[in-house]
């Protein structure tokens, strides 16, 4: 298989994972009304190293404290979903064993457990 093909589908398989939990979103279904071009536009752009991130939407949230969000546009949702896919596993093989926040399989109760 030829690097755009994989690229191609790689960014599919980040789509796919980007959405989840995001279908309700104006931003995802603009994504998605035109996704296979939206992602051969992606794949373009990074092949090519002429991506660049778009500006992130600003926000405050008051639940259940007062916190600043920023959320990144779809489309760059679906570019961190390709590069965290292709760079988790050999990021994970190389913590600590005793690291547990962010990681497949781990988290705060697989910690306790671990200390108890």
């Amino acid at each position: 298989m030829n690097r755009e093909n994989f690229l191609r589908r790689e960014l599919y398989k980040a789509y796919l994972a980007a959405r989840k939990g995001k279908r309700k979103t104006e931003d995802e279904h603009l994504f998605e009304v035109n996704a296979m071009e939206n992602i051969f536009i992606l794949a373009s752009a990074s092949k090519n190293r002429t991506y660049e991130p778009s500006p992130s939407k600003a926000f405050i949230i008051r639940d259940p404290v007062v916190r600043e969000i920023f959320a990144a546009p779809f489309r760059d949702r679906v570019v961190h979903h390709f590069i965290y896919n292709q760079v988790s596993e050999w990021w994970d093989q190389h913590f600590l064993p005793d690291a547990y926040s962010c990681r497949e399989n781990k988290g705060t109760l697989y910690s306790q457990k671990h200390f108890e």
